[in-house]
């Protein structure tokens, strides 16, 4: 489908979230292949992907079935399932952290 694919993973308190992006091996990002998101956490999961691609959706909400996950596992089977269903792997994979600010430096 694409040379390389990238992918960026949003973990917050009530929702994932997954973006995946086409890349070239020069290393410029390409356009978004894939915008999903868990949310209703942790008590009902609900997840929803749009894609360019509908097939590409498809395939992954099928292969990304989170109805008897526990938390800890969600983020991983997103990773499993776009990669499923865009036949390669993910490259590189970028996560987003919130620091907490110069009161909790300590932590």
């Amino acid at each position: 489908m694409t040379d390389r694919v990238v992918a960026t993973l949003n973990v917050g308190s009530s929702s994932i979230k997954l973006a995946a992006y086409a890349a070239a091996q020069s290393g410029k990002l390409g356009p978004r292949l894939l915008r999903a998101e868990i949310a209703g956490l942790p008590e009902t999961p609900k997840l929803s992907a749009v894609a360019g691609n509908s097939n590409l959706a498809r395939a992954f909400l099928a292969g990304a079935n989170v109805s008897d996950l526990q938390l800890s596992a969600l983020a991983p089977r997103l990773i499993l399932a776009l990669e499923d269903a865009l036949g390669q792997a993910v490259v590189a994979l970028g996560h987003r952290v919130v620091q907490g600010g110069p009161h909790n430096a300590d932590s």
